[in-house]
């Protein structure tokens, strides 16, 4: 088993991570890894869309008519 802690959190978050759990059939501790998880890909998708916005226009044009020629390549 994996070591635990205890951390103190408020009772109505508490209460609503049991809800969600509950719901789902799954662990409270479950839960809130899948929320970590949903999370840290906001903040990758975030970065991602950070660097596509400073990426200077045409270098994104050259990249969008290069991946179009692969989608066309592979019938997309």
């Amino acid at each position: 088993m994996a070591e635990q802690t205890t951390i103190k959190v408020p009772v109505g978050l508490r209460d609503q991570i049991k809800v969600i759990a509950q719901q789902r059939g799954a662990s409270m501790p479950s839960i809130i890894e899948e929320m970590l998880e949903v999370y840290r890909e906001e903040l990758r998708m975030r970065r991602l869309q950070a660097q596509v916005e400073a990426t200077p226009l045409e270098e994104l044009k050259d990249y969008m008519k290069e991946s179009a020629e692969w989608d066309r390549a592979y019938g997309w």
